[in-house]
């Protein structure tokens, strides 16, 4: 145990480090370890004296359900390195003595800024708990790439820290499910890094690859060259050539001796014998072990994962900040609503219809300032019919020609067909006026900013850097 000591600025009592604004809680080998108890503290310094410890805990506290707990700052006590690849990944840095708190004080004072811009949305999909965790993680250390890193513990063969530590071993295919996911909803950008093929039972990539029996799938036979005797066109297994007295070949239909390979015989293939049940065969099946649940996998029934890295996007950094509800799946029953792929599709036909028809059109969105977070305790059921409120009341505003869609889930965007933008501008609001009526009455105890803006489309327009032009600045709000 650390002794009572005070030396300028720092001060310590037992585990608690205090120095400037922060306190810090020091993890050492014998204590018994409550992560609950850490919500007092700002930074986490694990005293490295066993790998096992340090692995423990830096898990425990990435996989705490409480948001404050598992983004918190962790530094490794210690004067060595670490290298065990996960955990390093998912700590701060490494600290030599509590002498030197002013070197890691700068990173951990970012970290902590960062956690307070959160907000943290009551999300009831385990992907949404999913998506939020990561983004979470990514977003308070500034951290814009989520690599995949090969890992010898790993499930699939490839770990990504910051998600895959939520996984058990054998269900860390799922992570690969939750970032195709993320990447569909717009949240991240992917490059392909490679590909595995694992277990069609268990999804595991620790695989045994066999050369099998096709008749019984032994795996215990040996080889032999296949002989052709040119003269008499015998074909058969070496063995039948090799004789008792001598090491010639000899032809066992014509008697006669094979002397020059090539000239009197040649060798076009292998034989096969399986010692289990002295099945000859020339061709063999190729068979994958499981090595986690022990089963034969053809392989050609292997089930083939992509594994890319993947960049966070303006939306996802949106998201890390106000929060991700899947909107798409917990809002697919309102009507009068479009995903956003569509959306763009339909926006890409109307920025081409304004070259032939000479008329201008607008897109406008209203944001809700922390919307996720306050609609959170409602539940799914009270989501969606507030959600379908705030769109038929948008949607009585606009022209049946108009499309809405869902950006994100503090986020609703728009068109105004073949409207002027003055026009565009006063109906939004009108629009604003309104949302802040129906949102108020659902939540009295509770600010609620509403935030809305108006863009002309204009010819030649790419959708994307529309949408981005419009949504981008609400993620520095």
């Amino acid at each position: 145990m650390v002794e009572d000591f005070e030396k300028g600025q720092i001060i310590v009592d037992k585990n608690v480090v205090t120095y400037h604004d922060l306190k810090y809680f020091i993890v050492e080998l014998n204590d018994k370890f409550r992560p609950d108890n850490l919500i007092k503290y700002d930074v986490l310094l694990i005293d490295i004296k066993e790998d096992e410890l340090v692995t423990y805990v830096v898990k425990q506290i990435r996989t705490h359900i409480n948001p404050r707990i598992y983004m918190m700052p962790i530094f490794l006590l210690s004067t060595t390195d670490f290298h065990e690849v996960v955990t390093t990944h998912l700590t701060d840095g490494i600290l030599p003595s509590i002498n030197h708190l002013d070197s890691i004080e700068p990173r951990a004072l970012d970290i902590k800024a960062n956690i307070e811009r959160i907000n943290h949305p009551k999300v009831l999909s385990f992907e949404s708990q999913m998506i939020n965790r990561t983004l979470n993680l990514m977003y308070t250390r500034n951290k814009k790439v989520l690599n995949p890193i090969p890992y010898f513990h790993s499930g699939i063969g490839y770990y990504y820290p910051e998600l895959s530590i939520n996984f058990d071993h054998r269900d860390e295919s799922g992570a690969l499910k939750i970032l195709e996911i993320a990447e569909q909803e717009g949240l991240f950008q992917s490059e392909f890094h490679e590909r595995v093929y694992c277990c069609n039972n268990c999804n595991g990539s620790y695989l045994n690859y066999r050369e099998v029996c096709p008749k019984c799938n032994s795996s215990d036979s040996i080889s032999q060259d296949l002989v052709h005797h040119f003269p008499c066109a015998y074909v058969g297994p070496i063995e039948d050539f090799k004789n008792n007295i001598d090491d010639q070949l000899d032809c066992p239909k014509c008697n006669k001796t094979l002397r020059h390979i090539g000239v009197d015989y040649d060798k076009p293939s292998v034989l096969y014998t399986c010692n289990s049940c002295h099945h000859r065969f020339q061709d063999y099946y190729t068979k994958a072990k499981c090595i986690t649940c022990g089963t034969e996998n053809d392989v050609e029934h292997l089930v083939p994962f992509s594994i890319k890295k993947y960049i966070m996007t303006k939306k996802g950094e949106n998201v890390a900040i106000n929060g991700y509800i899947n909107i798409e799946k917990q809002l697919e029953s309102l009507e009068g609503t479009v995903t956003m792929a569509i959306f763009k599709v339909l926006l890409t036909y109307e920025i081409q219809r304004l070259h032939t028809q000479g008329y201008q059109s607008n897109i406008g969105y209203i944001h809700v300032q922390h919307a996720a977070a306050v609609a959170g305790v409602l539940g799914l059921e009270k989501q969606k019919a507030l959600m379908n409120d705030l769109v038929q009341m948008l949607k009585s505003n606009l022209n049946p020609s108009d499309f809405v869609s869902f950006y994100n889930s503090s986020t609703i965007v728009f068109s105004f067909v073949n409207t002027k933008h003055k026009e565009a501008k006063e109906a939004i609001e009108e629009m604003k006026d309104l949302s802040e009526r129906l949102l108020r009455k659902s939540f009295e105890k509770v600010h609620i900013e509403v935030r809305t803006d108006v863009i002309a489309l204009k010819l030649g327009g790419e959708v994307e850097s529309v949408v981005n032009s419009m949504v981008f600045p609400l993620t520095k709000m």
